[in-house]
């Protein structure tokens, strides 16, 4: 059985009136997920389902109830995956798939995660204001990038926002290394264990 509430979700619906509520009414899971796979692309859909597997639903709870929803929905949940940090991340992650590229979710090369692992060397990390902005997280990530580019890795970084606004030119750049063999390259030896 699907959780009723998730913690921190507010109603679209008379958001108006909501105002002046100390507690504001909150959808449940099962019409958040119907109304998503009506008005999102899958995607999308992936993004908000996976999203739900973050706050603790289970991903079984999601494909039963996908089995009661439209086709949009039934595609979503058959492109579900554990271990994407963010929507971006999902998004980013479905939308690649048109590479035919073997791809890892969060592996992890030397002593870092990535957020994805296209082949055995081209890294994607998409990065959110929330967690690469504060100084510290700027540096690590600096630190990050030079010791997986010292491991024979290109790294592409790209934000939040050009996943989501300009999705065709984060494609096309991808798609150029991917085509110039970038995310094998060969001869440069092995990297660490990949885990």
């Amino acid at each position: 059985m699907l959780p009723r509430r998730i913690p921190g979700a507010v109603s679209s619906r008379g958001r108006g009136r909501c105002s002046a509520l100390r507690h504001p009414p909150v959808d449940s899971l099962w019409h958040t997920i119907l109304t998503a796979a009506h008005c999102c692309e899958v995607d999308e859909l992936v993004a908000v389902l996976e999203s739900a597997m973050r706050r603790g639903v289970a991903q079984e709870d999601i494909l039963a109830a996908a089995g009661h929803g439209n086709a949009r929905l039934r595609r979503a949940a058959g492109l579900l995956e554990q271990g994407a940090e963010s929507g971006a991340e999902s998004i980013a992650r479905v939308r690649l798939r048109a590479l035919r590229v073997p791809m890892r979710i969060q592996a992890r090369i030397g002593r870092w995660p990535v957020d994805l692992l296209l082949g055995e060397r081209l890294v994607i990390e998409i990065d959110g204001r929330s967690y690469h902005s504060a100084e510290h997280d700027f540096l690590r990530d600096r630190v990050k990038d030079r010791e997986l580019h010292e491991l024979g890795c290109t790294v592409m970084r790209f934000t939040y926002s050009e996943i989501m606004r300009d999705w065709e030119a984060c494609f096309a750049q991808i798609r150029r290394f991917v085509r110039a063999g970038r995310h094998r390259a060969p001869g440069r030896g092995p990297l660490p264990p990949i885990r």
